[in-house]
């Protein structure tokens, strides 16, 4: 897969081997629990200098059957103390952080499913889902990125396949 252009010039989304390696701190500040280990983890990075890299955003992927499922999203807060602030500004005003690496998400991972799913409760996480490209299902919480063309039936029956795993 070909490495996608940065929003920033010292900003990096990349995939990751080892998340819980770069943001496990981070994830349990979130959610309480330890950060996942398995899927296609998503970090996004501040350089702050040559030796010194700052996880500001993490979000996962991973497959299920025909789709890629995207959750446990995380932005944090405290290492954007470390990000100047003309850059601080520039990354709220483009939608912020999530936004990009649901985007960079969304590019890097289009040919390796039919759809993306995720669950999304927050009212700000669904405002900024909406504008990277996912859209409401009939299902509370559920939304997805229908982002190759198919018939609206194989779009509901994969709807509702996917509503039936329960939240995730």
């Amino acid at each position: 897969m070909a490495i996608l252009p940065s929003p920033y010039e010292d900003i990096l989304i990349t995939p990751v081997a080892n998340a819980p390696f770069f943001i496990d701190d981070m994830f349990r500040k979130a959610y309480d629990h330890a950060c996942p280990d398995f899927g296609q983890p998503l970090v996004c990075f501040y350089r702050k200098n040559w030796d010194h890299f700052v996880p500001l955003c993490f979000t996962l992927f991973w497959m299920h059957e025909d789709v890629m499922l995207n959750g446990g999203s995380v932005t944090n807060g405290t290492g954007f103390r470390h990000v100047p602030k003309p850059l601080s500004r520039a990354i709220q005003e483009s939608e912020g952080l999530f936004f990009h690496i649901l985007r960079y998400g969304f590019e890097y991972f289009k040919d390796d499913c039919e759809a993306f799913f995720a669950t999304c409760g927050d009212d700000r996480a669904w405002e900024v889902s909406m504008k990277a490209g996912f859209q409401p299902t009939q299902y509370k919480h559920l939304i997805a990125n229908f982002h190759k063309p198919m018939p609206d039936g194989r779009k509901e029956q994969m709807t509702d396949r996917i509503h039936e795993l329960g939240p995730f």
